[in-house]
């Protein structure tokens, strides 16, 4: 579904580019419109394809690994939820800064894409009028600016993380406390113990998934931007 999908959005694209044409496509560099026509949409084919499916999964399995806790002991369940909530909204808690740093990566991509992509097409004239320095000179300064939107958004990456991995970790902790102090006062069975654990491995694992997963949604909602701006011109006749 998600390459049909990828399918029907270039032949969409192709067909506003006939439409638009040549109109709106006089201030628009041809290396943006390629950005548009195979990043951008690669990175929605990205979305559809993972996304949904994380997403079921990091619903029924939990909930189903919950319930089964419950019988084991009703405890149990009730300390993991706040930490599983706790690492579903992590990600969104700099959504605002995600969205600006996933726009900025996607702009300054397409403005290296159309740098390349200018200088192959005017390669004869740059070489004809000795342009090879500033040309150089150019990319490499688009280049670097590139690579500092990309080095901001790797570190909001990482702190959103860095969040993700303590509240599993400190979940994971308060459930083999919880598990022992019931053990100890003979509430539950000793060999629940490793069941538990395993159990909460369990709850995590999809949950944690889909929360790295969503750190990404910056990206994916500029590219989204950028493709439907194409999808939505009006036509130049």
């Amino acid at each position: 579904m998600a390459y049909g999908v990828l399918a029907d959005f270039r032949v969409l694209l192709y067909r506003a580019l006939e439409r638009i044409a040549p109109g709106h496509l006089i201030n628009r560099r041809s290396g943006e419109v390629a950005s548009a026509l195979m990043a951008d949409v690669e990175i929605l084919e990205w979305f559809y394809a993972h996304t949904f499916g994380a997403f079921l999964v990091a619903v029924i399995v939990p909930l189903i690994v919950l319930l089964a806790m419950g019988f084991v002991h009703w405890v149990l369940p009730l300390i993991l939820i706040p930490w599983i909530l706790l690492v579903c909204t992590a990600p969104f808690w700099l959504r605002k800064k995600a969205d600006q740093q996933g726009s900025l990566v996607r702009t300054y991509l397409a403005g290296v894409n159309a740098e390349i992509v200018d200088g192959i097409q005017g390669l004869r004239e740059i070489l004809s009028f000795g342009f090879e320095g500033d040309y150089l000179k150019k990319l490499d300064q688009s280049t670097k600016v590139l690579s500092k939107s990309q080095l901001d958004y790797g570190k909001r990456l990482g702190t959103e993380g860095d969040i993700v991995d303590a509240f599993v970790s400190l979940g994971m902790l308060c459930m083999l406390v919880t598990s022992a102090s019931l053990i100890g006062s003979e509430k539950l069975e000793p060999g629940w113990f490793p069941v538990v654990v395993i159990m909460s491995i369990y709850v995590f694992a999809p949950v944690t998934g889909i929360a790295k997963m969503a750190r990404n949604f910056g990206l994916i909602k500029a590219a989204s931007a950028r493709v439907f701006s194409f999808l939505e011109m009006k036509p130049t006749w």
